[in-house]
């Protein structure tokens, strides 16, 4: 097994420098799987980097016997040192451009060169870590995009997250209130390539707890595709139901919530989530649940507006009925 370090280049700088993201990629001269990780497309989300840093620590004591890895410890540099998690250049959210246009503005620009460097090695399937809140457990977020053209890429990431052995959910534009395909996972849905969304630690610092948890799993998804030695099979049956993200929960009011529920909590239709006081702490909203669900997170703020959302809510599904909702026709 080999492992390289190399670059992407992206744009050239001011000062004629080249802009590129760091690639760290090892072979296991064996044919096999070819896997992408990816993190830090949210400059403040650190945990992926560090995530990737472990595994391809593990691969020099445990290397790979098929397949190849790439990785990307930060897609997005300039908001990484900034620990912001929007790209520098024009202040935009990087995970939101992946319409990704050659010729479009700079994030578009940026996404389509992380989009054309990842799909030229016609990969089998994308992780790509994210962080919530502070207040959040580790879960895994599968895109359902209205332009997904085979419903089989969406099943070989269903198959991921389920071994991965997080909570995951589908999400879809009804929950995530922006077009999934507008984001880096949900554009390599449409591309063909199964690719899901770990949200795992917290924003802005390592937590190694979470680092380790993280690398574990996707060891776990190594093993099962044969990548390296073990004993960890594919969870490769779709379930009937299935968790998906409901529309955020937010306030009507200003004022300051006292959260009633945990992330993680299984909660009932009508369960008071929060209740928000104004100045002189008197109660003037109640958060109720709309569904029986399970909170996957919470803010990690007390004070609220109108209209801040503040809770991950995820419900029970039919499979088949959220397929046939996002598309009428599908392969």
């Amino acid at each position: 097994m080999t492992i390289t370090k190399e670059f992407i280049p992206l744009l050239t700088g001011i000062d004629l420098s080249t802009r590129q993201l760091p690639l760290l990629i090892a072979d296991s001269g064996k044919a096999g799987p070819t896997v992408w990780i990816t993190a830090a497309i949210h400059g403040d989300e650190v945990t992926g980097t560090a995530i990737i840093q472990s595994l391809f620590s593990r691969f020099k004591k445990k290397a790979l016997i098929a397949g190849k890895v790439y990785a990307v410890p930060i897609l997005n540099p300039s908001g990484f040192e900034r620990i912001s998690r929007r790209e520098a250049f024009t202040d935009a959210d990087l995970n939101r451009h992946f319409n990704g246009r050659a010729f479009g503005s700079t994030p578009e620009r940026i996404a389509a060169g992380i989009l054309s460097a990842v799909l030229a090695t016609k990969p089998d399937y994308v992780i790509d870590i994210h962080t919530d809140s502070i207040n959040s457990i580790p879960y895994t977020l599968v895109d359902v995009p209205k332009t997904l053209k085979n419903r089989k890429t969406l099943e070989k990431s269903v198959t991921i997250a389920q071994t991965l052995g997080f909570p995951w959910a589908l999400d879809t534009e009804k929950s995530a209130g922006y077009p999934p395909e507008q984001c880096f996972t949900g554009r390599l849905q449409t591309e063909g390539v199964p690719a899901i969304t770990i949200e795992i630690g917290w924003p802005c610092v390592i937590v190694d707890d979470y680092r380790r948890m993280g690398v574990n799993a996707i060891w776990e998804v190594f093993e099962a595709l044969g990548m390296v030695e073990g004993e960890k099979k594919l969870i490769s049956t779709i379930p009937t139901d299935v968790n998906t993200f409901t529309e955020r929960l937010a306030t009507q009011s200003t004022g300051i919530i006292a959260y009633e529920v945990k992330p993680g909590d299984a909660v009932k239709e009508g369960q008071v989530l929060g209740r928000v006081r104004n100045v002189f702490g008197e109660q003037i909203e109640v958060l109720p649940s709309p569904v029986d669900g399970r909170i996957f997170s919470h803010e990690d703020q007390s004070v609220t507006f109108p209209g801040l959302a503040l809770f991950t809510l995820v419900v029970s599904s039919d499979f088949e009925k959220v397929l046939l909702n996002v598309r009428d026709k599908m392969a």
